[in-house]
């Protein structure tokens, strides 16, 4: 089965194969063994190319979130993508929303800071796992309407994101 994803804007494919030794995946030019046993909800125990890892997943919609090796990766399925516009302030851009209900357990950023994309803003619990909302794009912060120790209500406004607008020389 073919699965299309994007990851900080860009696609990704991942044909994945199962077999009875596990899956075979392949993805960016490689093929890499897998077996998975799920230890309990949301936590995997992935050993790929002999190589052993746990892992947190959580889906919601058409967004897988992956906390694997201290780094929280937001997934969203390629075929089910909304499309921009019409739906209000959740499609536009720069708008983050918390993808699940949480806990905000750190804020790293301040209305008027310049962040870069694929930066980490903000950091919530969710599902005993940790999740690191990302800057989608490069801009400045506008508003942060949470603070450290806020629960928090899936599609809840966590940050929001200008462009900068640059002269160029």
């Amino acid at each position: 089965m073919k699965r299309q994803f994007r990851y900080l804007k860009r696609g990704y494919e991942i044909e994945l194969t199962s077999g009875p030794n596990g899956f075979t995946a392949r993805f960016q030019g490689g093929t890499h063994q897998f077996h998975v046993q799920q230890n309990r909800d949301g936590e995997l125990s992935v050993e790929r190319d002999g190589r052993s890892d746990v892992l947190h997943v959580a889906a919601d919609r058409d967004v897988v979130w992956v906390a694997f090796r201290g780094r929280t990766y937001r997934l969203e399925k390629e075929a089910q993508r909304p499309k921009r516009g019409g739906r209000g302030e959740g499609d536009v851009e720069g708008v983050l929303r918390a993808p699940m209900p949480g806990q905000v357990l750190e804020v790293r950023v301040t209305p008027g800071a310049e962040v870069r994309q694929g930066e980490t803003l903000l950091v919530l619990e969710a599902m005993k796992m940790e999740i690191r909302i990302q800057a989608g794009q490069d801009g400045a912060v506008t508003r942060v309407p949470v603070s450290a120790g806020d629960q928090v209500d899936r599609d809840q406004v966590l940050v929001e994101i200008a462009p900068i607008e640059r002269d160029e020389d």
